[in-house]
């Protein structure tokens, strides 16, 4: 075990969470290590790097605790859990603590059935017809969600396409998705999706380049007109595009971006898609990642009380 060795004085938090992201590729995955960091930092109190030598596995149980009881979801509690254990990881490999307490800390086990919300076929249609594409944000929105549901990339993945991206393989239009941890995988695009981009760039009145981002920030112009900007969408924007297009469409259910995905999955294999041919497009590195999203809907759809006969 490598020994501890004198910290600067002036060493402080943010100098561990700055060696904690600093050897994640990801941009994504570095600013969502920084923030459950932060979070837990806040959490045990802790004001300089030496101080993570007195806390205590039952401190980490307890923010674990905390965490079920905020109503957070199984998923989100094990990655928190996970940024901990790589917390006192890296404080050990700078010599700054001798152990790792959230070793011992248990996990969550994941429901066998995804709790996301998704859309049928018809509200999926119901959805993108709600939308006015005779107008600039309508076309830019439309081409976004149909992209997101034809694909099921994630919209972090979707706020980083370029143009670029787009290329052409034996006779067909595929996209490079960046997805976690900057691994790269080819999804087929469709010639309907692939229509709907070129209306938006159009409309758009942008003069594509490989480093032009897809889907952009809209401007009002001093007339109130919505021209499209030089700067791409963000994760957070996508967000809030969704759900404001989902309540404009009057749908009832609680829908999110993942949702979106979530409706690639299911209606991928609602279609006949083979279960690895959905988990390589959906970017799961395990096919029970995607077979959660599929078994709610399959067992009430061939359920053992449709076998009995009173």
């Amino acid at each position: 075990m490598k020994p501890n060795i004198p910290v600067p004085a002036d060493l402080s938090g943010d100098d561990l969470i700055d060696a904690l992201v600093a050897g994640q590729l990801s941009a994504n995955t570095r600013r969502a290590y920084q923030r459950d960091a932060i979070e837990f930092l806040e959490f045990v109190g802790l004001q300089k790097p030496t101080d993570l030598a007195a806390v205590t596995t039952g401190q980490i149980e307890l923010y674990r605790n905390q965490l079920m009881k905020a109503g957070a979801a199984k998923a989100t509690v094990n990655r928190k859990l996970s940024v901990v254990r790589r917390l006192f990881e890296r404080a050990m490999a700078e010599g700054w603590v001798s152990r790792n307490p959230a070793t011992l800390v248990r996990g969550l086990r994941a429901d066998p059935e995804s709790n996301t919300s998704g859309l049928t076929l018809r509200q999926a249609r119901e959805l993108l017809a709600s939308i006015d594409v005779n107008e600039l944000p309508g076309r830019r929105d439309h081409c976004l969600l149909f992209l997101m549901m034809r694909t099921g990339i994630r919209r972090s993945e979707a706020a980083g396409i370029l143009m670029g991206d787009f290329e052409h393989r034996e006779g067909h239009t595929t996209l490079i998705v960046r997805g976690k941890g900057n691994k790269k995988r080819i999804a087929k695009i469709s010639p309907e999706v692939m229509r709907c981009c070129r209306e938006w760039l159009a409309a758009s009145g942008r003069k594509p380049s490989s480093r032009t981002a897809l889907f952009v920030a809209l401007k009002k112009t001093q007339k109130g007109y919505a021209v499209a900007s030089e700067t791409p969408l963000t994760a957070d924007s996508i967000w809030k595009i969704v759900l404001k297009r989902v309540r404009e469409a009057g749908l009832e259910a609680h829908i999110t971006p993942h949702s979106l995905r979530h409706t690639f999955v299911t209606l991928a294999l609602d279609g006949g898609a083979p279960l690895h041919k959905v988990q390589y497009a959906a970017g799961h590195a395990d096919p029970r990642t995607t077979e959660r999203y599929h078994r709610q809907k399959e067992n009430l759809d061939d359920n053992a009380v449709d076998y009995v006969r009173i």
